[in-house]
């Protein structure tokens, strides 16, 4: 496929929102859909492996954390993260960030994206996160709101454009047929490029 049609979506949001559980499914999704595209994940939030427990890999309780926060990745960790995303020949790359505007990192992340979800419980960040996309110019932001089990659907989940229930515990979406939408747009998105 023509490089300029190729899809760098970036996942953000505050921490602990469902990021990660949500670019996993996105994922599946779109793998799923046997469209001849080629998918890949890349988690840039480098201080823990939570992609390889929700794809089934390995256990939750195999899961490590590579740096306790708040210590920064070492600058090579990092930019290796960075230009494996970036130079990723798949078609659609879909990048999980970490949950910090304020990380060292965030700007090179950002400038590596051409679409990006926020994913949030509710509105409180997502001004930051949305200035923070435009000013790396990327435009295309569509907003996904995160419930934990027994979370009542805030009144602004109307304004996003996926609601998704995560359980808290085995962090599966309960609904993840709502994302067809989603990855629908994406692949759309995609052939309307360049």
């Amino acid at each position: 496929m023509n490089s300029e049609r190729r899809v760098r979506l970036l996942v953000g949001g505050p921490r602990a929102s469902g990021k990660s559980t949500l670019s996993t499914a996105l994922y599946r999704n779109l793998v799923d859909r046997r469209s001849g595209l080629q998918i890949s994940l890349h988690e840039l939030d480098v201080h823990s492996d939570t992609h390889a427990p929700l794809l089934g890999l390995k256990d939750w309780s195999e899961r490590q954390k590579r740096w306790p926060l708040p210590q920064e990745a070492p600058p090579e960790v990092m930019e290796f993260a960075i230009d494996s995303f970036r130079y990723d020949p798949a078609d659609i790359v879909i990048g999980d960030l970490p949950g910090r505007l304020s990380n060292p990192y965030m700007p090179q992340l950002l400038q590596s994206g051409t679409h990006a979800l926020y994913v949030g419980r509710d509105f409180a960040d997502y001004a930051d996160w949305q200035a923070a996309f435009k000013t790396a110019g990327i435009d295309q932001v569509w907003r996904a709101v995160s419930l934990m089990n027994g979370q009542s659907m805030p009144l602004s989940a109307r304004a996003f454009d996926i609601q998704h229930i995560v359980r808290n515990l085995d962090r599966k979406l309960t609904e993840p047929v709502k994302l067809d939408g989603l990855a629908d747009s994406i692949i759309r998105d995609m052939y309307f490029m360049g």
